[in-house]
């Protein structure tokens, strides 16, 4: 198996470009990282900037960062590379969530995981999240950190029950998933805010994207005592 390691990194470094953070510094003149759930994305921007700059990035997330990298590899790359598209997309998650131009800070990775399963046309994936992530978490329930989660760990799930083929598909899935979760468990470091015990912190991080299981709290905390 040969992969085509110039186009894994430049993904990484194409993906790592901090789109929200640049856009709040410039258009907003404010630091996201210090703002909200001072998560360096699309959903965290649109709250403190507003929707329509929001769903523009989340947009650009998804298909500039996450679908387009791939689309270019897929046509560039000789036939015996096959593996390094998926790499590609994989490496501009990352990038995304681990930004080297904002010290390693960055977004959770949803919207640019959405462009690699769209680049990759697994459409029963992409109904997956619409259903939990869009009905469920944003339209139901207002807060869709608990139906991301479940997105995320039924996607190789998803990959098993619906593909034919799967060794690629799994791939994808099982490396979104992984990046996704490894998120979430090292999320941009914050103080412990009720002295829990890292435990209790770990499946708050897991299932829930916070410190704290109350979204509200998590929020509106004291961000003044963390700068």
């Amino acid at each position: 198996m040969y992969i085509d390691i110039f186009s894994i990194l430049l993904s990484y470094c194409w993906g790592a470009i901090p789109t929200a953070y640049l856009v709040a510094k410039y258009y907003a003149k404010i630091d996201i990282t210090k703002h909200g759930s001072q998560n360096v994305g699309a959903s965290n921007l649109a709250i403190n900037t507003n929707h329509l700059i929001g769903y523009l990035i989340g947009a650009f997330d998804a298909f500039g960062k996450g679908s387009l990298p791939i689309l270019i590899s897929l046509n560039i790359v000789p036939i015996q590379y096959e593996v390094t598209p998926i790499l590609c997309g994989l490496a501009s998650i990352a990038g995304h969530n681990w930004s080297p131009y904002i010290k390693f800070k960055g977004g959770r990775g949803l919207s640019t995981a959405i462009g690699v399963l769209f680049a990759f046309q697994m459409w029963p994936h992409i109904l997956l999240g619409t259903l939990f992530i869009g009905i469920m978490g944003r339209i139901m329930t207002k807060d869709n950190a608990f139906w991301a989660f479940v997105t995320i760990i039924m996607l190789p799930v998803i990959t098993l029950a619906t593909i034919g083929s799967i060794e690629n598909s799994l791939i994808i899935s099982s490396g979104i998933t992984f990046l996704l979760i490894a998120k979430r468990i090292t999320s941009n470091s914050h103080p412990n805010l009720e002295n829990n015990k890292y435990r209790e912190i770990l499946i708050y991080r897991i299932i829930w994207d916070r410190d704290l299981k109350d979204h509200k709290k998590w929020i509106n905390r004291n961000i003044s005592s963390q700068i």
